[in-house]
């Protein structure tokens, strides 16, 4: 296999403006990193730079290959993009969460020109926002890009959370000329529950006549048909996965074969049900887990597919009592060199008829500030960001009548320190 990963050329669809771009990678870290403009990270610099997502661009890469019959196939081109080999159509991209594979027509041995041309993910996301009958709602306050949640793409690359607004675009992950012969790629899966056992469905992409499938002690065959094979495995006695704290997080290895070909996943096995009831605010939406209610909990962070990694820097948590109790996630360069304390967190919980109201306030900046029940029912907001002076309120609407609940407020960006803080009505 012929990996063409490394350095490419980033320039505009004319070809004017070439700069390097590293692969994977995206736009926006390679223009800081030639120079062209400032680092979007500090100050108000990021405003003046969200236009740039509104042009055509082009990443070539120029690998060498004996000319042996191959495909092209990627893994995450973010977002709209078309590719061709020598100017030959390759495949077409829309969903970066997906992978792509077609022959590689116009290969041939020596040096060969793979060009991927990157459509502005603006213009394309206003497009099929102009082609529906009705406009699709987005958060316009969260989001400066009005119509990202119409692609197939990380949506916090519109701006919403800590991440920029620069709706940046890029091969995210691997390129190659891979030669022709057995393979399976994608596997994706589905299952369903019936008394205690588990029946798992897996849909495997695969150019084989015949593959064979071994997961858990299921041993299956099965043939394909239009590119698909399709497995079924019934599980008597399944391990599930369980939330962090529920339970054991048991690891399952499917092993998938066609022909010389093996692919391996790890997969965890969990019944996820939507919880929604009527109650006093209308109607609640929450999840079960394996049949048990589970509140709103994790963690929160920028993902890394949108900046470099010279361009991340981990929080310093300074404790309470002044010490430093460790790093948290990562996190852009505005917060890079704060030290920031382990908020005091208060609430006022006066009752009312089915409606417990919360107050909250903090005495530093928390900023992922999240209210746990137990007992099931509903918070008006999952999360909150609390600055020193103000008071937050938040509702909780219990799913039956019943004894007072006891809440829990935790600071999430704080939790591996164990700053939680219980408080009963």
């Amino acid at each position: 296999m012929t990996d063409p990963s490394g350095l490419w050329t980033l320039s505009e669809e004319s070809g004017a403006h070439s700069i390097p771009l590293a692969l994977p990678g995206n736009a926006i870290s390679a223009r800081r990193r030639a120079g062209v403009i400032p680092d979007p990270c500090r100050g108000r610099n990021e405003d003046g730079l969200r236009q740039a997502a509104a042009r055509d661009r082009v990443g070539a890469g120029r690998p060498d290959h004996n000319g042996t019959a191959a495909d092209i196939a990627v893994d995450g081109p973010d977002t709209v993009a078309g590719i061709t080999l020598n100017g030959y159509p390759g495949p077409s991209a829309a969903n970066v969460f997906r992978r792509y594979r077609a022959g590689a027509a116009g290969l041939r041995a020596g040096r060969n020109e793979i060009r991927i041309l990157f459509r502005s993910n603006l213009r394309a996301a206003d497009a099929l926002q102009a082609a529906l009958p009705f406009r699709l709602p987005c958060h316009d306050g969260g989001c400066p890009h009005a119509n990202g949640n119409m692609l197939h793409k990380v949506q916090c690359d519109f701006g919403w959370d800590r991440n920029l607004a620069g709706a940046p675009f890029g091969p995210c992950g691997r390129i190659a000329l891979a030669p022709k012969g057995p393979r399976n790629d994608d596997m994706r899966v589905t299952r369903t529950d019936a008394d205690g056992a588990v029946t798992m469905r897996a849909d495997v992409d695969t150019d084989y006549e015949k593959i064979r499938a071994t997961f858990c002690i299921c041993d299956v065959k099965a043939k394909s048909a239009g590119g698909v094979a399709r497995l079924a495995f019934r599980i008597t006695v399944p391990g599930l996965w369980w939330p962090a704290g529920l339970g054991a997080q048991v690891p399952h290895d499917p092993a998938i074969t066609a022909g010389t070909a093996t692919a391996r996943r790890r997969i965890g096995l969990r019944r996820r049900d939507l919880a929604s009831q009527a109650d006093a605010a209308g109607r609640s939406f929450g999840f079960r887990v394996n049949g048990y209610t589970v509140p709103a909990r994790g963690s929160n962070r920028t993902p890394a597919d949108a900046l470099g990694a010279d361009e991340v820097r981990a929080f310093d948590r300074q404790g309470a009592d002044g010490t430093a109790p460790g790093r948290d996630i990562h996190a852009p360069q505005p917060w890079r060199g704060h030290d920031l304390k382990t908020p005091k967190i208060t609430h006022r919980i006066p009752a009312a008829p089915g409606v417990w109201a919360i107050g909250l306030t903090a005495g530093h900046p928390a900023s992922f500030v999240v209210p746990q029940a137990d007992r099931p029912g509903r918070f008006s907001h999952n999360a909150l960001a609390l600055m020193p002076g103000q008071d937050a309120p938040i509702a909780f609407v219990p799913e039956a009548p019943g004894p007072a609940p006891r809440f829990t407020v935790t600071d999430l960006h704080f939790a591996p320190h164990g700053a939680h803080q219980p408080q009963e009505p």
